[in-house]
């Protein structure tokens, strides 16, 4: 069984989340949400599940809590800062410009997240073996 790095398992499932959510606020039916809410359940947990993953990985044992903490804080600032945007557009313009805003935004994210894979097996593809040691 061939398994995928955790970086592009998260940049996948992030896709599917994207998708899921831009093609709700496009065609805003109620059959198509329910047809998109598995998308956006697999896409939303498998990247939730992939991050903590790719955490574990890469960040030692002493400082894992710390770190938890720092991007729970930073998250949930973030949230806090969309909802009284999104509620603030929701009262102003309507629902659906908040969700385009939605939209752009994991869009850029996912624009970001898309070259962070590819400049990473850029730099593997530059690392020797002599090199390591």
């Amino acid at each position: 069984m061939k398994y995928i790095k955790t970086e592009v398992s998260i940049v996948m499932t992030m896709f599917i989340y994207v998708i899921s959510i831009t093609a709700m606020s496009i065609e805003p039916s109620v059959i198509f949400l329910y047809g998109l809410a598995i998308f956006h359940a697999v896409g939303n947990a498998g990247t939730r599940v992939a991050r903590n993953v790719l955490m574990m990985e890469e960040i030692p044992n002493e400082v894992m809590g710390r770190v938890d903490s720092l991007f729970r804080l930073i998250g949930t600032g973030i949230r806090i800062v969309l909802l009284m945007l999104f509620i603030a557009g929701v009262s102003k313009a309507g629902v659906m410009l908040p969700f385009y805003v939605l939209s752009c935004i994991l869009i850029f994210s996912l624009g970001i997240a898309i070259y962070y894979v590819l400049s990473q097996r850029k730099v593997a593809a530059n690392v020797s073996n002599k090199s390591i040691v």
